[in-house]
């Protein structure tokens, strides 16, 4: 079965050869809430987060959604208001800045994978937080992860 697709945040695990969204549980974070069953973090197979992300004028985005043509994508790592106006965004700093760009100016498209057990191992190992991005991988995203349906796509069952 491959990856459930990723929602915006979502985090994803694989638990007995099934993929589950997994929602937090406060105070706990030794657990995951799997569909409304408690399961050790410890005993989970994978888990990971992913995120669509793109380039368009020297700066990464987040994908939003894509509508009549148009890429919605969220600024990933604003630099200043100066270089905001200089794309052309909308937002601030501390709300975010947005576009709305043609799909054919979109540089690179591809998906950004972090193995969140491989950095909680690390953590229990090392005795500290994991550097950031060292369980961090990017691949080319399809067509199929992006192009012209639901964002996100439904969860296969």
């Amino acid at each position: 079965m491959p990856p459930i697709p990723p929602r915006r945040e979502d985090v994803i695990a694989l638990h007995r050869g099934r993929y589950w969204r997994v929602q937090p549980v406060p105070q706990r974070p030794d657990l995951a809430d799997l569909d409304g069953t408690l399961v050790l973090v410890d005993d989970l197979d994978a888990l990971f987060s992913e995120r669509l992300v793109f380039d368009w004028r020297g700066a990464t985005f987040v994908f939003i959604g894509v509508e009549a043509g148009q890429i919605a994508g969220s600024w990933e790592f604003p630099t200043s208001d100066e270089r905001a106006r200089e794309l052309g965004l909308e937002g601030d700093m501390y709300t975010g800045y947005m576009t709305m760009i043609p799909e054919s100016v979109v540089d690179d498209l591809r998906i950004r994978h972090h193995d969140l057990l491989a950095a909680r191992r690390h953590e229990k190992q090392v005795g500290v937080v994991a550097p950031r991005g060292l369980y961090t991988y990017e691949r080319p995203a399809t067509v199929d992860e992006w192009m012209h349906g639901e964002w996100p796509p439904p969860i296969p069952t």
